[in-house]
């Protein structure tokens, strides 16, 4: 079963990504097989939730996603946070160098956002007013592009949300069965 609630933001998204597997020539800012954008494309954002997100481990065997900053509306590549976060934790482990994979700008992805957004407002009970891309159409371990976009139909057509002391609550019997080969974006 996935889970995700608001207060913690998405499980997805914290999953420790690595970069994906890919020659690059599938890689465009909205290739709906894209598993990282291209960095010379500038990102527009609001605030951090909106910039794509980086895996961060610590020595104690914490691992963080690290989004890059939201500066002067724009995202930017700087991934400091992650010294910062571990800093009390035995310093950085890894650091990812690159975003994380995800499906971000691809139908599926719209559409689950979409869903998240409605289903947060209509409950009421905290949650997302605007959807973090970035954590919630990532390419989780063991997934390619093609399974995340699977996990993300089903989940837009069948996820139930509710109501828990800590927020909204996601849950859904998702188990992506697509075929990842040929798939540029293998994790």
């Amino acid at each position: 079963m996935f889970k995700t609630t608001a207060a913690t933001t998405s499980i997805v998204g914290l999953f420790a990504l690595a970069a994906c597997a890919s020659d690059g020539s599938d890689v465009g800012a909205d290739a709906d097989n894209a598993c990282v954008r291209d960095p010379e494309v500038p990102i527009a954002c609001v605030d951090e939730v909106d910039c794509p997100a980086y895996s961060c481990g610590c020595a104690d065997g914490s691992n963080w996603l690290v989004f890059a900053a939201c500066q002067d509306g724009s995202c930017a590549t700087s991934t400091d946070e992650c010294e910062r976060d571990c800093v009390n934790r035995g310093g950085v482990e890894h650091a990812a160098d690159a975003p994380n994979p995800t499906v971000v700008g691809s139908p599926e992805c719209e559409d689950w956002c979409a869903r998240l957004v409605a289903e947060s407002a209509r409950l009421g009970c905290g949650g997302f007013e605007r959807c973090p891309l970035y954590a919630e159409c990532a390419i989780i371990e063991g997934e390619c592009s093609a399974k995340a976009r699977e996990r993300l139909a089903c989940m837009a057509e069948s996820a139930e949300f509710t109501c828990t002391d800590d927020g909204l609550d996601v849950s859904s019997d998702c188990f992506p069965s697509a075929s990842c080969d040929g798939d540029p974006c293998p994790r």
